[in-house]
């Protein structure tokens, strides 16, 4: 096999110079797999890493948060209260107010509330906030808007001690924070580090008394006793008593938007199911650009046989057996395919860094990826050229020249034994029946 490898290897590379655009062409679609295939990985790579970055540093504060648009009332927060397996439950206010900020989502909680300390830790020397004051995340750092002697936050170090306001909403869009006897300014007890995205927003603390004249809250804040006996029959109870079954059109002219039910596990839920919403559909569409170029380059050898069977035909008449013809055709197609892979390797490189430059993403593209992208590249491609090699190595001179005709299913074998009733009835047409009188 070696010693056959080393004879003919010159013969294939004499090949693949007498048809530089076809194996181009064929160096091309190896190529264009590879990239596919890359970029697709890398894709996959980054949705997997971003989506466990979600389900990882995500914590809501308490087991089950509720946003009612409209505003929860006192019927349902007692219902809600009265539920044996909750261990607490603490209402709040998520409202657009116009602030110093400007007009942003604030939330607005009662003093000793419990949420207070689970909304995230505080840095640079704060402490929890009293009536009157606020928490601002850590975003808010130097912002303009925050008042105080020297503005808060203008260093990394430097301690709570500025204010925010609450001003006059100004436009159509601006809802005014109507919560009573609401002071006009907060002062800020510090900065804090959100656990979760969702409730990142400067919380304002209030006395129990303002609070309780705020009207219907927005939020409430549950935790169980035992979370993961609980927490699912909760949530369904729940969203059988505040999110029907079945949306109507009362129901939407009554409470619209409809409410938000987070629970503690809910972003792992929408990490799964972005995952899956974005491998299963890019799989089937990759495995359908396999299958294309598959089709692609068979149909590419086929014509390639088809072109060039007088150059076969010599081959034959200067004495090459079928199993060296095949082999000179696979040298051929194994040189012309490494061609692209390199080709494909490179482009995907290239492509991938000036990707990242551009948005910004850690894209990263590892050894694995780009090996099993050339595994399944070489793979579709010997699939591919298996069958037209096959008729180029059963056909003989005579079916290459045109003089006989050719049946790529194994007519040949039986023709070429010698058996000379069998050849005139194949070349009669007959298939091997023997014709009646």
């Amino acid at each position: 096999m070696r010693a056959n490898v080393r004879a003919l290897f010159p013969v294939a590379l004499r090949v693949i110079g007498s048809a530089r655009r076809r194996n181009a062409l064929l160096a091309a679609v190896v190529a264009l797999s590879l990239v596919f295939y890359c970029g697709y990985a890398v894709f996959l790579d980054l949705t997997y890493r971003q989506s466990s970055r979600l389900m990882d540093q995500t914590r809501l504060p308490g087991d089950l948060v509720l946003y009612v648009p409209a505003g929860i009332g006192p019927n349902d927060l007692s219902a809600v209260r009265s539920l044996y397996w909750l261990r607490s439950s603490e209402p709040g206010v998520l409202v657009t107010a116009a602030t110093s900020l400007g007009l942003i989502e604030v939330l607005v909680l009662p003093e000793n509330s419990a949420v207070l300390g689970e909304i995230g830790p505080v840095q640079d020397g704060g402490r929890t906030a009293a009536g009157g004051e606020c928490l601002l995340p850590v975003s808010y750092r130097g912002v303009d808007g925050v008042g105080g002697v020297g503005g808060v936050g203008e260093e990394a170090g430097e301690e709570p001690g500025g204010s925010i306001g609450l001003v006059p909403a100004v436009g159509p869009s601006g809802q005014s924070l109507s919560l009573g006897r609401v002071p006009d300014r907060f002062a800020v007890a510090g900065f804090y580090e959100p656990r979760d995205d969702w409730l990142s927003c400067p919380v304002l603390v209030v006395g129990e008394h303002q609070f309780s004249a705020a009207g219907r809250p927005t939020a409430l804040f549950m935790w169980c006793a035992h979370p993961e006996t609980f927490l699912k029959p909760l949530a369904a109870w729940i969203e059988n008593r505040f999110i029907p079954s079945e949306v109507n059109g009362p129901y939407l002219a009554q409470r619209s938007p409809l409410p938000l039910l987070l629970r503690s596990d809910t972003a792992q839920v929408w990490g799964r199911d972005l995952q899956r919403a974005i491998y299963f559909p890019a799989g089937e569409a990759m495995f359908l650009l396999y299958i294309f170029f598959a089709v692609g380059l068979f149909a590419l050898m086929l014509l390639s046989f088809l072109d060039r069977r007088r150059e076969l035909a010599v081959m034959k008449t200067l004495g090459l057996t079928s199993p060296q013809i095949a082999l000179v055709l696979y040298l051929e197609v194994g040189v012309v395919g490494l061609i692209g892979l390199a080709a494909g390797t490179a482009a995907s490189v290239g492509l991938l860094a000036v990707a990242r430059h551009a948005s910004g993403q850690d894209l990263r593209l590892s050894w694995w990826v780009a090996a099993s992208g050339a595994a399944f590249s070489a793979l579709s491609l010997g699939l591919s050229v298996w069958f037209p090699i096959g008729l180029a190595r059963l056909a003989t001179v005579a079916n290459l020249l045109g003089g006989q005709p050719f049946h790529p299913f194994g007519y040949e074998r039986r023709w070429s034994g010698g058996a000379a009733e069998q050849a005139g009835r194949a070349g009669m047409g007959l298939g091997g029946r023997t014709p009646r009188a």
